[in-house]
């Protein structure tokens, strides 16, 4: 899908922003591009918005559909097979300046991002700023994507009941869970809880289950034909006043605004 032509991506450019080393596009799918194996010059960030495609790399194969994310590293070589029309891609492209200047480091897009559901958020609002395109958009690309990939993946003690922690929140996204009944099924202290959380997760706990929510109502926005009230209540809102709110606060959209994309 992020396939690339002496003159940008293929398939047809619809807004483009730009800031010094890196660039945001909107390109649209309307007919077959080439299926050959291919790679870019540039570190290439990819959001599938809508549509999709099979990508391949030497040894993997990912159907990448809506919402799906795909890093390709400067030199990876890849294809892209059985694209759906029409599709449309949110395409970053970084220039190995942006790195340097930035004094970043080469990130392993699965250790780093997988777990970040913040990296979702971020590539929707540069999609927003490609939309509004003023004075202030090239500036706030390049501020979201300092925010991206300027992100150290915490350094922390292997403890199992992390992995356990995560396990519980992913089973229960869609309820209310406090504290304290975490650290009972757990059998850890709250304290201790307290003190790894931010660092492990990035966030607060109450922060985290608000954006596994949004996260999930995203999926069924894209995917399902539910209608709001009740995507606000799989997703475990208080009432769609309140998924409303709280789904715009994350991605920049209305949830009927977003289903449009």
């Amino acid at each position: 899908m992020a396939e690339q032509s002496s003159n940008g991506f293929l398939g047809t450019v619809r807004k483009q922003i730009s800031h010094n080393d890196c660039k945001a596009t909107i390109v649209d799918y309307h007919q077959p591009v080439s299926e050959d194996w291919h790679h870019h010059d540039n570190v290439v960030l990819c959001l599938i918005l809508r549509g999709g495609t099979l990508e391949s790399r030497k040894k993997t194969e990912t159907q990448a559909v809506p919402g799906k994310i795909l890093l390709y590293n400067q030199g990876e070589v890849h294809r892209n097979t059985h694209t759906q029309f029409p599709s449309k891609n949110l395409n970053l492209e970084l220039e190995e300046a942006f790195f340097s200047k930035n004094d970043l480091q080469s990130v392993n897009f699965n250790q780093a991002f997988i777990k970040n559901l913040d990296i979702h958020f971020q590539l929707l609002k540069i999609y927003q700023e490609l939309n509004l395109n003023d004075s202030y958009s090239n500036q706030a690309l390049y501020t979201s994507l300092l925010a991206i990939f300027g992100q150290n993946t915490p350094t922390l003690p292997v403890s199992p009941w992390l992995k356990d922690l995560e396990e519980v929140l992913a089973d229960r996204w869609n309820e209310f869970i406090s504290l304290k009944e975490l650290s009972q099924e757990l059998n850890l202290h709250p304290v201790t809880i307290s003190r790894y959380f931010p660092k492990y997760f990035g966030c607060s706990l109450g922060d985290y289950m608000r954006k596994l929510k949004v996260e999930r109502a995203l999926f069924y926005l894209q995917h399902t034909i539910k209608p709001l009230t009740e995507i606000a209540y799989d997703c475990g809102f208080a009432d769609q006043s309140h998924f409303i709110r709280v789904f715009k606060a994350y991605t920049g959209f209305t949830p009927k605004a977003y289903k449009t994309l």
